[in-house]
């Protein structure tokens, strides 16, 4: 009989690692897909920012012809 509740013992024993493992592994594809969607958004917020930037570039040009602005200083240098 020792042997037949040795073997029980350890099938509960894997039987509870195995759930174990499967909900870890649940829990980590939710997270990988979380960060997916992360990553999404902030792609996204990138070509956003990126739209605005070349809009306020086209505006400035056409105001005030072609050339460089330091964006710490605020001067402009136009082109030769």
């Amino acid at each position: 009989m020792t042997n037949i509740s040795s073997i029980q013992s350890e099938y509960q024993a894997i039987g509870t690692k195995y759930v174990q493992l499967k909900l870890a592994q649940t829990n980590a594809s939710d997270y990988v897909k979380k960060l997916q969607e992360e990553e999404t958004t902030l792609n996204t917020m990138l070509l956003e920012i990126n739209q605005k930037e070349q809009t306020l570039a086209a505006e400035l040009e056409k105001k005030y012809g072609k050339g460089e602005l330091n964006a710490e200083t605020g001067v402009f240098k136009p082109a030769n």
